[in-house]
């Protein structure tokens, strides 16, 4: 505070010996400024001595405050760099979970592909083995059908055969042995 006061102290006597050197043409003059000079010097040197401890109060709680205003940035500034990285930290592990899902779908799709394949291939053996013995089925059936049909006409040719060979004689003599035979029997 010394220092800043003399320094005041000494601007105002160089001001009023410049101002004296001006105006060197009357003593009175002179005696106004040297009153100017010491007004001036009262002035400042009571505003000083009143206006120093608020202001340098008011400076130091300024530089308090702005000091308390940047830790609670660089602390904010920290906690949003800190939570900036969890949160990447977690997308990194999103990531990896997506991975993961997507792998473990792909193996499931691959197990649901081979078990639909092996599904088909057993319906498509049950629908062979099915095909197979309806075949056979319908075979089996149409070859009774002919044997009957041609069964048919055997009997029919072998009616017809029979007629032809048979006359009233023949007939008689077939009726004779039949009944023959029965009598040996009983």
């Amino acid at each position: 505070m010394k220092k800043s006061f003399f320094s005041g102290l000494m601007f105002f006597l160089v001001m009023g010996v410049s101002l004296a050197a001006e105006h060197s043409g009357g003593g009175h003059e002179l005696t106004q400024v040297l009153g100017k000079i010491v007004n001036s010097t009262i002035l400042w040197g009571a505003l000083t001595y009143l206006l120093y401890k608020p202001i340098a109060s008011y400076f130091r709680d300024r530089a308090f405050e702005e000091k308390s205003v940047y830790e609670r940035a660089e602390r904010e500034r920290k906690e949003v760099e800190e939570n900036l990285r969890k949160v990447l930290s977690r997308v990194d592990n999103l990531k990896k979970e997506l991975d993961e899902i997507k792998e473990r779908f792909r193996k499931e799709a691959e197990k649901d592909r081979e078990m639909i394949e092996r599904k088909i291939e057993e319906d498509l053996a049950k629908i062979k083995r099915f095909s197979e013995l309806e075949i056979k089925r319908i075979y089996d059936e149409k070859l009774r059908e002919i044997k009957m049909f041609a069964l048919d006409i055997s009997i029919k040719e072998a009616e017809e055969k029979i007629k032809k060979r048979l006359d009233k004689g023949t007939q008689q003599a077939i009726i004779r042995r039949f009944l023959k035979e029965i009598e040996r029997v009983n």
